[in-house]
C-alpha cells in the first residue's frame, strides 16, 4: 500500500468523526493521481482500499462514493461485455465496491448505474451461459436482491413498475434459464446451491415474486410459454425421488410452484399449453398419492393445481374421465388434519362428480363442515371475498339442492 494511502487508512482506523471527511478528501485525491500517473498501482490500492473499506463498513462520504459508483460502473460494463479484467485487482475491487454501494443503498438508486444495471441483465439474456456461470454473477445476485429490499419496503409490499422489469423477464425467459432448470434436477439431492442457482431461483424469481402485480400479469403468458414445461418437468422428477430431496432443493420447487400458482398461474381457465397443463395436474395427483410430508406449502399447491385444473373445461372432461371419486376422497383421508386441503379436495369433487355420485355418500355432512370450517376461518381476512363467493356457490350448488 502507497505511504499516503496507508497513513488514510490508519486514520480512518482510528476513526475520528470531526475529520472523517478530510481523510476521506485525502484518500479520493490520492487514487485520482495514481489514476492518472500509475495505473498498474493504482489498482492495487483500489483493491487494498475497498477491501479495508468492506471489512469495516465504514460511512463514506460523496464525494468518494461517486468515485467509487464511476469506477463501479466501469468495470460493471467491462463485465457484461465479456471484457477481462485487467487482474485480480480489478476483480476484488467489483467485489468490493458492490458492497460498499449496497451498505449504502442510495447509491443504488443512482440513475446512471441503474440504466447500466437494465444493460447488465439484458446482455446476460442474450449471451446466457457465459454470464450466467461467471463467477461475478454472485455481485448481480447481490445488488439485485439489494434493489428488491429497497423497492419492496424489505419485501413488505409490492414494487411500483421498474426500470428492471423488462430486463428480469428477458433473463427468465432466456434459453439459459430453461437449462438452469434442467441442471437443478440433477443436483437435488445436494444440500449446496451454484452461484447461478441462486442467480435464478433467488434473485430473478425473487424479484418477479415481487414486481408489479399489473406488469407480471402482462408477462404472464410469456412466462408460462417459456417456463411451464420445465416446471412440470421438475415435478416430474420429484414424482419418482420425493425422498432424496435437500431441503434447499425443495425450497425451490416449493417457492417455484408457488409463484407459477399465484403470480402467473401454472394452470389457467384457457387452452394455453393445454397439455402441459394436463400433465401437472397428472403428476400432482399421484404425488399427492405418494404421500410426501416434505413441504406442506408444496402439497397445498399440488392440490390447488389440480383445483385450477378443473376451471378449464378441457381439463375437467379429462379429470372426469379418469374416475377420480375415489382417489380424491383417499388424498382428503392422507391429509386428514389439513384443513387447506381438504377444502381443495372437496371443491374438486364438486367439479368432478356426478349427482348421481352425490347421492351415494357416505357423509355429505362432513363435506359440508369442511367448507363451512374455511368460511369461518376466512370470512374476516380482506381481500377473500371472491373465495367466500365461490364456496357458497359451490355448497349451494352441489351439497344443498
Amino acid at each position: 500500500m502507497s505511504e499516503l494511502i496507508e497513513q488514510y487508512c490508519t486514520s480512518l482506523e482510528q476513526w475520528d468523526e470531526n475529520n472523517r471527511d478530510d481523510i476521506l478528501n485525502d484518500l479520493h485525491a490520492e487514487l485520482i493521481r495514481l489514476q492518472s500517473t500509475d495505473v498498474v498501482t493504482f489498482r492495487q490500492e483500489m483493491n487494498k482500499v475497498t477491501s479495508f473499506l468492506c471489512d469495516r463498513i465504514l460511512n463514506s462520504n460523496q464525494l468518494i462514493l461517486t468515485f467509487f459508483l464511476d469506477y463501479f460502473i466501469q468495470l460493471l460494463k467491462q463485465w457484461y461485455n465479456l471484457i477481462p479484467f485487467n487482474d485480480s485487482n480489478d476483480s476484488n475491487t467489483f467485489e468490493n465496491l458492490s458492497t460498499i454501494l449496497i451498505n449504502h443503498s442510495y447509491s443504488l438508486m443512482n440513475e446512471l448505474l441503474v440504466e447500466q444495471f437494465v444493460q447488465c441483465l439484458n446482455a446476460i439474456a442474450n449471451i446466457g451461459k457465459n454470464l450466467f456461470t461467471s463467477e461475478h454473477i454472485t455481485v448481480i445476485t447481490s445488488i439485485l436482491n439489494a434493489y428488491i429490499n429497497i423497492e419492496s419496503d424489505n419485501r413488505y409490499q409490492f414494487m411500483a413498475p421498474s426500470q428492471l422489469d423488462d430486463s428480469i423477464i428477458k433473463c427468465l425467459c432466456a434459453t439459459y434459464t430453461s437449462e438452469v432448470i434442467t441442471q437443478f434436477k440433477l443436483s437435488v439431492k445436494s444440500e449446496k446451491r451454484t452461484s447461478t442457482d441462486v442467480f435464478v431461483f433467488n434473485a430473478l424469481f425473487g424479484y418477479a415474486d415481487f414486481m408489479s402485480r399489473e406488469i407480471l400479469q402482462q408477462q404472464s403468458l410469456h412466462l408460462r410459454k417459456h417456463l411451464l414445461a420445465s416446471v412440470s418437468d421438475l415435478l416430474d422428477t420429484f414424482l419418482i425421488s420425493s425422498d432424496e430431496w435437500s431441503e434447499s432443493a425443495m425450497q425451490i420447487l416449493t417457492n417455484l410452484t408457488t409463484f407459477f400458482l399465484y403470480s402467473v398461474y401454472m394452470t389457467v381457465p384457457n387452452d394455453i399449453c393445454l397439455d402441459t397443463q394436463k400433465h401437472i395436474c397428472d403428476t400432482a395427483i399421484r404425488i399427492l398419492l405418494i404421500p410426501t410430508y416434505r413441504s406442506m406449502k408444496f402439497n397445498n399447491n399440488c392440490v390447488q393445481y389440480i383445483y385450477m385444473g378443473t376451471l378449464n373445461d378441457k381439463i375437467l372432461d379429462q379429470l372426469k374421465s379418469q374416475n377420480l371419486t375415489s382417489t380424491m376422497f383417499k388424498i382428503a383421508n392422507l391429509y386428514k388434519d389439513e384443513s387447506e386441503i381438504q377444502f381443495n379436495v372437496y371443491r374438486i369433487l364438486a367439479a368432478i362428480m356426478t349427482e348421481e355420485d352425490i347421492k351415494k355418500l357416505d357423509d355429505p355432512g362432513a363435506i359440508a363442515k369442511v367448507f363451512l370450517d374455511q368460511l369461518r376461518e376466512k370470512k374476516d381476512i380482506p381481500g377473500w371475498e371472491t373465495r367466500l363467493k365461490n364456496l357458497l356457490t359451490t355448497l349451494k350448488s352441489k351439497y344443498f339442492n
